[in-house]
């Protein structure tokens, strides 16, 4: 949503960077500006059209990317069949795959971490080799940093690690030959370049120091809720989360990988200055961030913070795998077929376990809910311009004005969050009100486990309902694989969300059931609107512009004569209405009342047709908020 909507705007890529504080209102988010700029210019150069997949592509090449520089890594650590091993292990990952496929601030700095990784192996190669730092490290370390640091705020402490890594081994070296190198002098500067403006720019640091404030922990807080999760279950989720999943075969395996890393690693600690930078990396970004999450913000709760880790994590995986015949071969028992079988059905496992998960992430129908899908339905199923009310505030003017349908207006009555708005603004109140002015409306619930809370589904007859359900993520959640923590309780994080609507003739036998004397419906040519953006007010409007019927039963079964109370107002102008060969004039922005006396209606359907003659050249439209029927004196 943020992204295609960033592309829609009129703006260039150094805008993006410019006004992202100011005039693009991501102040105070959290978030950075460079993957926005980046789809922008993604878009601007290929002039490719606003679709789904090419809003999302952009993010999908920088983790495409990133398996390829994971390649570069192994390549260096353990040789190109190693590297062929983890690539293939990485891109299977389906954390990774999930994380990609979203048009989202992650995927450049993932890409970006695995960069820098290259870069640390890259010199401990060259001290290694005793060798000057080749041209391709400088590269690296620059679009790594800058990648990671520019991205998002949770690379920033793998970027601390790994130059704090980097600028050791130098320094250390330094003082060897007693002279700053020219290759410590390139580092600093390049370090210096990147990462200088960060201390400076609005939307980097100072935004980090501003969300820190107790006033802005206490607005998270109240919008959502207290961050209750210890910090030791958050950083130890990963452990399961980017590997294999949690059932118990898989965590069992995962066990069993995890103890041969740790005693790859106690092995080789000494013989290797790889895997010593491996771990330090690996705990360093883990415990700066857990340091940065007490600072900065406690609900900082899911394992997305921490994704600067996976390449690290991975990659501490494939060298527990990789060195199993070495282990054997320590241990004085050696037989290399038995070694290289070993390890051999332990890398087709550490494969094949995640080809099923691999294509699952593929499959998501949404991140949890499946939007489109409720779209296309509504398209396909409802009349013509119902009015569909959302249990969620938010989504009519955000996710569902995205993911939009040609057919229906998703709405909303009132705020429905934070918990204690909707208790204050008695929301089932006024949901049951619109139900009673719109009682063809249809219902889209998103946790069934708050039905009683929003109390419509359970106070309201609705005869029929229809559920999406995004079975993909639902698979996922249950081998422990998902890429967002939404995805883990289908009952209550929209997983399995639910239409309930009625039909005309449903919505007539409602009536009568109840007891009502008429029956007011809009027809299929009103247009719809809710101003409250604008009018800080939650009325509902339709709009009227050329023509448009009421289709008004009378359930009484005799003819009545009775009078219609039209309630509304123009906008951007006067409008002049004509029905049953009376006029009205609506003026700008003055809500009045107009009353239709004598009008007879027989048993039965109805139609009062509403018109103006001059729409065509005005284009002036009325919104109207209310109808009713009175008996006539």
């Amino acid at each position: 949503m943020i992204f295609m909507d960033f592309a829609r705007q009129p703006t260039t890529f150094w805008d993006v960077f410019a006004k992202w504080s100011s005039t693009l209102g991501m102040n105070k988010t959290g978030q950075f500006p460079f993957a926005v700029a980046w789809t922008k210019l993604f878009l601007s150069i290929t002039g490719a059209p606003l679709t789904p997949f090419m809003i999302r592509l952009p993010s999908a090449l920088w983790g495409i990317l990133a398996i390829l520089a994971l390649y570069g890594c192994g390549r260096v650590l353990a040789g190109s069949a190693f590297a062929l091993f983890l690539a293939a292990f990485f891109a299977l990952n389906p954390f990774h795959i999930g994380i990609s496929r979203e048009a989202y601030f992650y995927p450049p700095m993932v890409c970006g971490s695995v960069l820098l990784i290259w870069a640390v192996f890259l010199q401990i190669k060259t001290v290694r080799d005793k060798n000057t730092l080749p041209g391709i490290f400088y590269f690296l370390l620059a679009s790594g940093f800058f990648l990671t640091a520019y991205s998002q705020p949770s690379g920033w402490p793998f970027a601390l690690m790994s130059i704090s890594v980097i600028l050791w081994m130098q320094a250390k070296k330094a003082l060897r030959e007693k002279y700053i190198t020219r290759a410590l002098i390139g580092i600093i500067f390049i370090l210096a370049v990147i990462g200088i403006p960060l201390l400076l720019l609005d939307w980097a640091l100072p935004q980090m120091i501003s969300i820190s404030s107790p006033e802005h922990k206490a607005y998270v807080s109240r919008i959502f809720g207290p961050g209750t999760e210890p910090v030791l279950s958050m950083l130890t989720r990963p452990l399961f989360l980017f590997g294999w999943g949690k059932t118990i075969l898989r965590s069992l395996i995962a066990v069993v990988v995890i103890l041969l890393s740790i005693i790859v690693t106690f092995r080789l600690w000494r013989r290797s200055a790889a895997v010593p930078v491996v771990i330090v990396l690996l705990a360093g970004n883990i415990l700066l961030f857990a340091a940065a999450r007490l600072v900065l913000i406690e609900q900082a709760t899911s394992s997305r913070y921490l994704l600067t880790s996976l390449p690290l994590y991975i990659i501490w995986l494939a060298l527990g795998i990789w060195f199993v015949p070495d282990l054997i071969r320590l241990s004085g028992k050696y037989n290399s077929r038995i070694g290289i079988a070993i390890a051999s059905a332990l890398i087709a496992v550490a494969l094949s376990l995640n080809i099923l998960p691999a294509y699952l992430a593929t499959q998501l129908s949404g991140k949890p809910t499946p939007y489109w899908d409720i779209a296309h339905w509504c398209d396909s199923n409802l009349p013509p311009h119902s009015l569909v009310l959302v249990e969620r505030w938010f989504d009519p003017w955000n996710e569902l004005r995205i993911h939009n349908s040609t057919n229906v207006y998703f709405t909303f009555p009132v705020p429905s969050e934070p918990p204690d708005v909707f208790k204050q603004v008695n929301w089932p109140l006024h949901a049951r009100r619109f139900m009673e002015k719109y009682p063809d409306a249809a219902y889209l619930e998103y946790f069934n486990s708050e039905r009683q809370i929003k109390g419509l589904v359970t106070n309201w007859h609705f005869a029929r309902m229809v559920s999406f359900t995004n079975e993909a993520a639902i698979k996922l959640a249950e081998l422990g694989l998902a890429h967002r923590e939404e995805f883990f309780d289908p009952h209550k994080n929209k997983l399995i969300v639910t239409i309930f609507y009625n039909t005309r003739e449903d919505t007539i036998a409602n009536a009568r059931a109840a007891g009502n004397q008429y029956l007011v419906l809009y027809g299929p040519e009103w247009g719809y609107v809710k101003l409250w953006q604008q009018l800080r007010d939650f009325r509902d409007w339709r709009i009227l512009e050329k023509e448009a019927s009421l289709d008004i039963y009378n359930l009484t079964g005799l003819t009545n004569r009775v009078a219609l109370n039209v309630r509304g107002m123009a906008l951007n102008g006067s409008k002049r209405v004509v029905s049953s060969g009376k006029i009205h004039d609506f003026r700008h922005m003055q809500l009045e009342e107009w009353v239709l006396s004598d009008i007879t209606f027989k048993p039965g359907i109805n139609k009062i047709v509403l018109s103006d003659s001059l729409w065509s050249v005005s284009k002036v439209p009325a919104l109207i908020d209310q109808v009713e029927i009175v008996p006539s004196p």
